[in-house]
């Protein structure tokens, strides 16, 4: 956006009536070449008046003989206006153009609870076996019907657990984000880019000013992308840890302890080939054991093609 669109947003945002004093202006700048106080005195106030020159929307002609608008076309452009046919400016650089409305980001109060119940689990349950074996007790009532009655192997139902994961995480991301906003806001930021390029080959400088001006209005919203991507992934948090914490309880032998299971499942891992679930599948970092890197990559695999079916994808 010109400083001149931005101006006049700015000034019809403060008082409304300013939309029609500006196309009055400009009615008056076809007719006489120039603008004077006594041309649009039956149509402003003299606060008005001032404020157009104040904020630069009127500058002194070159005759100095009354005012003109600085960048007459854009304005009129801006106004929805028919383009002047005796004019003779033209531009080779056009405007962004791309408007992205602001959005709220704030967090409700229930988003502020999930993430402290999701600091909770991460300081508390990873270290305190007695919450693990709560937690474990209540997934247990799922998990063993479907291990003891119906005869699945453990490495089914982690395959279950990650498909759920992959499924609500992407709901989470798709139904907690303003994808149109994201897509907006990336299409404006390309255009910036590709814009100030093609100033800095004409030797633009003062289009090149401009369009670094809004590139930096637009990074600041960098920071309400982050918050907005950050809130489904608090609610991921909150719905994930109790089923790592299963895991961890269930097959996990670090600290020196022993996995809350007789018989340590054996599966054929994808490149790594046949071993325990408590074995490392890595011998750095030790922490990747095989019920991890099953996990993983089967929640990683099955959340991929969620979000290309629900097409969480702000590229796309």
């Amino acid at each position: 956006m010109s400083k001149t669109r931005r101006k006049a947003k700015n000034l019809i945002e403060e008082d409304s009536e300013m939309e029609s004093v500006l196309e009055r202006v400009l009615e008056i700048q076809d007719e006489e070449g120039v603008v004077e106080w006594g041309d649009l005195r039956g149509d402003a106030t003299s606060g008005q008046w001032g404020r157009l020159i104040e904020k630069g929307v009127l500058v002194d002609s070159e005759e100095g003989d009354g005012f003109v608008v600085e960048e007459e076309d854009d304005l009129r452009d801006f106004l929805g206006m028919e383009p002047d046919d005796d004019s003779d400016v033209s531009s080779s650089i056009t405007d962004t153009d791309i408007e992205v409305e602001d959005i709220d980001t704030s967090w409700s109060i229930y988003d502020k609870a999930a993430a402290l119940v999701g600091v909770a689990l991460i300081i508390f349950g990873y270290r305190d076996e007695d919450i693990q074996a709560a937690i474990s007790e209540v997934i247990n009532i799922v998990v063993i019907p479907l291990h003891d009655g119906a005869g699945l192997p453990y490495y089914l139902i982690i395959l279950i657990f990650a498909v759920l994961t992959g499924m609500y995480s992407s709901y989470l991301q798709l139904y907690l984000m303003d994808w149109d906003w994201i897509k907006a806001q990336q299409k404006k930021v390309k255009e910036i880019q590709s814009q100030l390029k093609e100033a800095q080959m004409n030797d633009d400088d003062d289009r090149k000013d401009e369009l670094q001006e809004e590139q930096m209005e637009a990074m600041s919203e960098q920071m309400k992308m982050f918050k907005m991507q950050f809130r489904p992934s608090v609610w991921i948090l909150v719905l994930t840890l109790p089923i790592f914490l299963w895991l961890f309880w269930t097959f996990s032998t670090r600290f020196g302890g022993s996995a809350n299971i007789e018989t340590m499942p054996v599966l054929v891992m994808p490149f790594f080939g046949e071993m325990e679930f408590s074995d490392s599948v890595f011998s750095t970092p030790a922490f990747l054991e095989g019920w991890l890197f099953w996990y993983i990559i089967c929640s990683f695999g099955f959340g991929q093609i969620m979000r290309k079916v629900l097409g969480v994808n702000p590229t796309t």
